[in-house]
């Protein structure tokens, strides 16, 4: 995790509890039509992008958690269910950015402990950002009503992953291109594609070929 301990309290308070976990990356998949953009000015949240008649590409059109004003992040590890779903459906190429895990405490978030989409989360009447929220991501809790289980032993969840697969964190915060650290591509076509959009703008980010990952789903 890069840069010094936050000075405000709720920010040093993440950081603790993310530096006690291990925590030290965030991921966010994408178009890989978006990534000349990102690397350009940054990731912006929905919202901001339409607002500012910005093109982009989108992998569904349709936001069940309906909250446009945040940009959708997982901690440590992508949801596999929902890149499954994504790799499956959406018809152009995807990537994976992982990035700075210092996003959780710099940056103004909404931290879902399950799918923003879901009931829970879009009846909640508190706030969702501060330790509390954060904190609540890894609490342990029954596989289900009827499997009483600690779900984070079941599972086999290591500290630096939330308890639900399906958690995400959302960035209300524009994010710089300086957070990223890699990129993430499934096929040679796209990572040479995305070396040589890189070349042409004059920012470099590694670029990992991992085709193992894109077969999810397939």
């Amino acid at each position: 995790m890069s840069g010094p301990p936050p000075r405000d309290r709720n920010g040093f308070k993440i950081w603790q509890e993310a530096r006690r976990r291990g925590i030290s990356k965030l991921y966010h998949f994408t178009p890989a039509g978006n990534v000349r953009s990102i690397l350009l000015y940054g990731l912006h949240s929905r919202q901001t992008l339409l607002a500012h008649d910005v093109d982009f590409y989108v992998t569904d059109p349709h936001r069940f958690d309906e909250r446009l004003d945040g940009v959708s992040l997982s901690v440590h590890s992508i949801n596999e269910a929902m890149f499954e779903a994504k790799n499956r459906d959406y018809r152009g190429q995807l990537v994976v950015l992982e990035l700075d895990a210092s996003l959780l405490w710099t940056h103004s978030c909404r931290f879902c402990w399950t799918n923003a989409a879901a009931k829970e989360i879009r009846d909640h009447r508190g706030h969702l950002g501060g330790p509390w929220a954060f904190s609540r991501m890894f609490e342990d809790r029954p596989v289900s009503l009827l499997d009483t289980r600690p779900a984070r032993s079941a599972f086999q969840r290591p500290d630096c992953q939330p308890t639900d697969s399906q958690a995400e964190v959302q960035v209300l915060d524009p994010v710089s291109p300086d957070a990223i650290i890699d990129i993430t591509a499934g096929s040679r076509m796209v990572k040479d594609e995305l070396e040589a959009v890189m070349a042409e703008i004059g920012v470099e980010r590694p670029v990992v070929l991992y085709e193992e990952l894109f077969r999810l789903g397939l």
